[in-house]
């Protein structure tokens, strides 16, 4: 390797001098192994007087990222590593391996719990997943001096989060880096930077604002604690910063920005997709209860008509009752009806050709019917009389007898031991 090949340095290299490189991209085989590379050539051939390292990355393999923890932590050279824009997952184990710490007051960091994207329930994993979470938590331990307690609660993070995200003020707070280690950066900087990544919880759209933002606003020597050196003039925009911007092109392209790409175009379009992807959120919300109002009416109107048809069902059933009651009512009223005309012609009220009459009324109003045939007086038919009176039964006798059997009679009345000889008695 030759120092024109290096592509990691921002600035120029100069032996005895403080010599700045840049990790500003994802934690794989590719970026860790040209990084330590180019880490190690300076080192030995270079040899500056420190290596301030400037981070802007949302971390990677754990693996890959302990080789580059391992040999910042054991240059010989002095090493400053800084975050620059996000050192996230294990973008935070490279920060940590620095000799001091420091933060842009507009960057973060970003802590969690180590995962995989195989199958989590398999124990071979699940053991592998153990031994990072104990190597990623004696780091943080041994390099910030804290309790495994609070790495603990750091990685875990809130309830429902993955991790914890720490501001620069944050990270003064729970003791990360002192006060005086967080560079300073002009208001207007700041106040773009977080409008630019306001809401946003997607790592790679922070990092790709934070690669922008470094490459417009970054200063070699930034007026703090970092450096008592004097400032080395021009920044120089190296290979990765170029990488960067392509990839921050192709996301302004997404988002329909269309020319010269800045980060307040980019802040503009990404503030205007949040309003847009709030008023979808509200609409779907409001659709969903729309849905769940269907549903609830389709529900009513489904318990509406089960309740129509055992409504139905119950009034079909009474009305079988009734018809039969009527039918039996109205076979009782025809009987007593017709008892009751019957009755009347018996007893000579009426005579039989008027049944039919009297029976039509009856059906009209039977009470007064009944009333008007009680009202008139039973007539016994004189045949009837005749036949009662004993004279006329005795008339009546004789008129069915034979001479023979009348003489016998009269006979039989004044000699009543008399008999008849036949002629069987004579022959």
């Amino acid at each position: 390797m030759d120092i024109k090949d290096l592509k990691l340095v921002k600035g120029a290299l100069e032996k005895g001098k403080p010599a700045t490189m840049t990790f500003f991209d994802d934690v794989d085989w590719w970026s860790c192994d040209r990084f330590v590379e180019e880490l190690e050539y300076i080192e030995n051939y270079v040899q500056p007087s420190e290596i301030r390292i400037l981070i802007n990355s949302v971390g990677g393999n754990v693996v890959e990222g302990m080789k580059v923890f391992a040999k910042v932590l054991d240059c010989k050279i002095p090493t400053i590593t800084q975050v620059a824009g996000i050192a996230a997952s294990m973008g935070s184990i490279i920060w940590a391996a620095g000799q001091k710490l420091y933060m842009a007051d507009y960057s973060i960091v970003m802590i969690h719990n180590p995962w995989m994207g195989a199958d989590m329930d398999d124990p071979n994993n699940q053991q592998i997943i153990e031994a990072f979470k104990k190597q990623l938590t004696t780091v943080y331990c041994k390099r910030f001096g804290f309790s495994e307690d609070k790495v603990k609660e750091i990685m875990d993070g809130k309830e429902g989060c993955d991790g914890t995200w720490l501001s620069a003020e944050m990270a003064v707070e729970q003791g990360f880096i002192p006060a005086d280690h967080v560079i300073e950066t002009p208001q207007t900087v700041k106040n773009r930077i977080a409008a630019s990544i306001k809401g946003l919880t997607d790592k790679m759209a922070i990092q790709a604002i934070m690669s922008l933002a470094n490459q417009e606003n970054y200063q070699p020597e930034p007026k703090s604690a970092i450096s008592d050196k004097e400032p080395k003039g021009k920044d120089i925009i190296n290979s990765q910063i170029k990488k960067n911007m392509e990839e921050l092109k192709v996301v302004a392209s997404q988002l329909g920005i269309q020319g010269e790409v800045s980060l307040d175009k980019v802040t503009a379009a990404i503030i205007q997709l949040k309003e847009l992807e709030a008023k979808h959120q509200k609409s779907n919300e409001e659709l969903e209860t729309v849905k769940n109002e269907l549903n609830n009416l389709k529900i009513q109107h489904e318990a509406e008509k089960t309740n129509s048809a055992n409504l139905q069902k119950s009034i079909d059933t009474l009305n079988a009752e009734l018809k039969v009651y009527k039918d039996k009512e109205a076979e009782e009223k025809k009987n007593a009806i017709n008892a009751l005309v019957d009755g009347a012609i018996a007893e000579g009220k009426i005579s039989a050709e008027a049944k039919d009459s009297w029976v039509a009324m009856a059906e009209q109003n039977f009470d007064m019917v009944k009333a008007s045939l009680d009202g008139i007086k039973a007539v016994t038919p004189i045949s009837a009389q005749i036949a009662g009176a004993p004279e006329n039964k005795k008339e009546a006798k004789e008129g069915q007898m034979t001479e023979e059997e009348k003489i016998k009679a009269k006979v039989d009345e004044l000699v009543p031991d008399f008999k008849f000889k036949t002629i069987e008695d004579l022959g």
